[in-house]
């Protein structure tokens, strides 16, 4: 979360795309994702920087309540900054907290903070994506939780034109997955805004990534040869599909351990 963080609105809000299906009905929830990608040799450099940018956060007292953010750090993708808007309109709102904050704890303490996580940056992306509750399964058990801090991701790069398709797909492993009583779920995010669209995101929890192959190879063997064929159909809807693992920090999000961020991944 550095003074960077807004400014990549100049990514353009032009020609977003609209929820596929014809989803018009009750708006759903989007969030600001801000991802910056760290030196691998710097890693503890830029934690002890951004620790200090919380610490200095929480010394801001009524200035800083409004601010809130979740954290997930991952291997290959660096760390993520989530921060749950209720629209696009909520992003000049959200910048305007921000600024009210920096203001409230001096700009030249931040600058010094923000300076040593930049130094250990190598650059920052950002996105806009929405929940898809429509496309998920019991997306309450994909909620963060400190006790299962694991998340995996799948990132559905599609080919364009093939939204519904995917979208279609994702209902009839809704349909298999409740049919067969499958007591864990997972959470689908359309992209709303960022570089490469369409893009769907698949996110699953677990305890850790044993537990994770652990679960899986049992739910794979109750839904058997129907999840392969279903699996298959998704496929030929991607131009590109990308696997990866996070772990939720508390210790890096905003307010630390009170943190409650609600539907945010």
């Amino acid at each position: 979360m550095r003074r960077t963080l807004f400014g990549l609105l100049a990514l353009g809000l032009l020609g977003l795309p609209g929820l596929a299906s014809g989803q018009e009905q009750e708006a759903p929830p989007m969030f600001w994702v801000y991802q910056e990608r760290v030196k691998p040799a710097m890693t503890q450099e830029y934690e002890a920087a951004t620790k200090d940018l919380i610490a200095l956060f929480e010394s801001g007292g009524e200035a800083t309540a409004s601010l809130g953010w979740t954290t997930i750090s991952s291997m290959e993708n660096g760390y993520y900054y989530v921060m749950p808007i209720e629209s696009f309109g909520g992003l000049d709102e959200a910048f305007g907290e921000w600024m009210t904050a920096v203001q409230a704890v001096g700009m030249d303490a931040f600058r010094e903070v923000d300076s040593r996580t930049r130094a250990a940056m190598n650059y920052a992306e950002a996105s806009v994506i929405a929940l898809r509750p429509d496309l998920s399964y019991l997306p309450e058990t994909v909620a963060l939780d400190p006790e299962k801090p694991y998340r995996k991701y799948w990132w559905w790069y599609l080919t364009p034109g093939m939204e519904d398709d995917f979208e279609a797909v994702a209902k009839e492993f809704v349909e298999l997955y409740a049919a067969n009583n499958i007591e864990t779920g997972w959470r689908i995010y359309q992209g709303m805004l960022g570089g490469e669209m369409p893009m769907y995101l698949v996110v699953d929890r677990a305890e850790s990534p044993y537990d994770y192959a652990a679960r899986d190879k049992e739910v794979m063997e109750i839904l058997g040869d129907e999840a392969q064929a279903l699996g298959m159909k998704a496929v030929k809807t991607a131009r590109r599909i990308e696997e990866s693992d996070g772990w939720f920090r508390p210790d890096l999000s905003f307010p630390r351990a009170e943190y409650e961020p609600g539907e945010t991944d």
